[in-house]
C-alpha cells in the first residue's frame, strides 16, 4: 500500500505547473545502427532531408514537419517502410515518400528521392 501512495504523490507532483519546462532524454541501445540521410524533392516545397536510424527492429526517422524535427517510429507496413509520430505518417516505398496527417486524412506532401 505504501508503494501505491508514493506513486500517486509522485504522479501528482510530476503533473504540476512547476515542472512544465522539464525536458526528457531517452537513451536507446542500438546494436549495429546504420545512420542515413535521404533528400526528397516535394513539389513546391523546398527539398527536405529525412534522417534514418536503422537497427533491426528499432528503426526511426527524423522528418521535418511544420518547421520542427519530429521523431517517427517504424510500424508494420504491407510494403515499403511506414513511420508514425502522433497524428503524422511518413511512408516510403521505393523512391517515393508521403507525409500524411492521419486525423485530417490529408496528404501533406508527396515526395521523390533526389539522386
Amino acid at each position: 500500500m505504501k508503494r501505491t501512495i508514493s506513486s500517486a504523490i509522485l504522479l501528482a507532483l510530476s503533473s504540476s505547473a512547476a515542472l512544465a519546462d522539464t525536458s526528457l532524454s531517452v537513451g536507446l541501445q542500438l546494436v549495429d545502427a546504420q545512420l542515413t540521410t535521404s533528400t526528397y524533392a516535394c513539389g513546391e516545397i523546398p527539398s527536405i532531408e529525412v534522417r534514418y536510424v536503422l537497427s533491426g527492429a528499432e528503426s526511426l526517422a527524423l522528418v521535418p514537419v511544420e518547421d520542427e524535427q519530429r521523431i517517427f517510429v517504424q510500424v508494420v507496413a504491407a510494403s515499403g517502410a511506414r513511420y508514425v509520430s502522433g497524428q503524422y505518417e511518413w511512408w516510403v516505398k521505393g523512391e517515393d515518400g508521403m507525409l500524411t496527417d492521419l486525423i485530417a486524412e490529408d496528404r501533406l506532401m508527396t515526395c521523390e528521392a533526389e539522386s
